[in-house]
Parts: C-alpha cells; sequence; structure tokens
C-alpha cells in the first residue's frame, strides 16, 4: 500500500508460493523496488516483525528509504558492545531512563536505544511499555512482552483500568492467565 496523509492506494502484489523457491524477503524487495517516487520527498516502509531482515532494510536503504519496523522480544541488541535480548534489556531500564508518550487515551514509558542490532551495526530502537506496568512494577520487560503479545486493544485498555484501579500487577498477572 502506498499512503498519502489521506488516502491509500495498492501499488503491487505477489503471490508467494513456498515451492517457488522465492523467499518473502525476495518478494518485498521486488515490489519495493518498483515502487516509483520522487526523491525529494522522504519515503517510510512500515514492516511488522517478520520482515525487518539484513537483506530487505539494506535493500530500503539503498533506495534511501527509511524504515519503521517492530522487532521481536528476541532480537538481539549490543548495548555496551555486549549482546542480550530486548526482553533481557528491558529488565534493567528504569522508568527514570524513559520518556512518557501519550498515544491516543494509551500512555507508554519509551526507551531510545541507539546502536547495534544483529546485522545491522546502526540503528534507533524504541522499547516500549503499558505506562502503570512501568510505574507499578519498576520493570519493562514484562510491559515490553504485553505489548508485543496483544491481539487488541482489549488486554491493554483491562491492563490500564486496573492499574488506575491500583490492582496489584500481581493480580492483573493472575487475570490475565485465567482469562
Amino acid at each position: 500500500m502506498v499512503h498519502t496523509f489521506t488516502q491509500a492506494f495498492p501499488f503491487a502484489f505477489r503471490l508467494y508460493d513456498k515451492k517457488a523457491g522465492r523467499s518473502k524477503i525476495d518478494l518485498a524487495i521486488e515490489m519495493l523496488s518498483s515502487l516509483k517516487v520522487n526523491p525529494d520527498r522522504p519515503v517510510y516502509v512500515l514492516m511488522d516483525s517478520w520482515y525487518p531482515s539484513k537483506k530487505l532494510i539494506e535493500a530500503c536503504l539503498k533506495k534511501g528509504f527509511h524504515v519503521i519496523a517492530m522487532l521481536k522480544t528476541n532480537r538481539i541488541l549490543y548495548p555496551k558492545g555486549i549482546a542480550i535480548q530486548a526482553k533481557q534489556f528491558a529488565r534493567y531500564i528504569e522508568p527514570k531512563d524513559t520518556r512518557l508518550v501519550t498515544v491516543g487515551q494509551e500512555r507508554y514509558r519509551v526507551y531510545h536505544y541507539e546502536g547495534a542490532i544483529h546485522g545491522l551495526d546502526d540503528a534507533v530502537v524504541l522499547l516500549a511499555c503499558v505506562y502503570s506496568i512501568a510505574e507499578s512494577q519498576q520493570d519493562l520487560s514484562a510491559g515490553l512482552e504485553l505489548l508485543r503479545s496483544r491481539k487488541g486493544h482489549s488486554v491493554i485498555e483491562f491492563i490500564y483500568d486496573a492499574a488506575k484501579q491500583d490492582i496489584p500487577i500481581d493480580v492483573i498477572k493472575k487475570q490475565l492467565h485465567v482469562a
């Protein structure tokens, strides 16, 4: 899809067939290479957590495109040169090292990481968690896992509402496991 500020247009489709021997990444690169853009306007390629491979990101950067992608929580970061999964790294982040960001009615704690990730030497990663979890638990890893695993806003709304009522995080977790 190609989006303007007010409209979206389909621009390319490819049928993925495992037996054909071409990967989804190769098909994505093929579609991006067919996109004709105005060099004076920035292009942002958005992708979910299955697509941000080194090969695809480098293809985007070669065309001058910016990449915004979800990362899996097991993605390896290299803070101070030490390899660690994002979900493990989140355990060491304290709320004072984050910024409070509001999106619609939801508030998040966001940590800005800039450096290497597995496969890329220079990246910016924003680790985010639901504000109420960060404040009540002092640990961003649970909030990060929740954001990665949620299927819709209902879980986020449930946790947010429960946290506003000062329900302990352990009780919230138990209720989530029962649901």
